[in-house]
């Protein structure tokens, strides 16, 4: 029997998902910009409940600085960030970001809000 993975999105995950929003709508308007934004955390959902390891492991993380813990999921300019804990069939989102912004910094962001 396939294992349910359950996916938990974490404080940190909503707040960079609202400053991403804020930023792209200087660029599109709102609604186009949570139009795609849902529509990605849609498609997210849909293949992570499946697989959730079939996306790699974030490069620049295990590149830069030799962590493994956290996967990457790509798509139309957007990352995702999120971890599979097995033992606990759970997968937790962390950050959403656009491709553009530098993982090692939204890293020591979303570090520095769970202190």
């Amino acid at each position: 029997m396939t294992q349910k993975f359950e996916i938990e999105y974490t404080e940190s995950f909503d707040k960079t998902t609202e400053n991403l929003i804020n930023h792209l709508s200087y660029y599109s308007t709102e609604v186009e910009v949570i139009s795609k934004i849902e529509k990605i955390i849609d498609d997210f959902e849909e293949r992570i409940k499946r697989a959730p390891e079939s996306c790699q492991i974030s490069p620049p993380l295990m590149q830069e600085l030799g962590i493994k813990t956290w996967r990457e999921y790509n798509k139309g300019g957007i990352r995702i960030l999120y971890r599979v804990i097995k033992d606990e069939s759970k997968v937790v989102a962390d950050v959403f970001l656009s491709q553009k912004q530098d993982i090692e910094r939204a890293l020591t962001d979303y570090c520095l809000m769970h202190i």
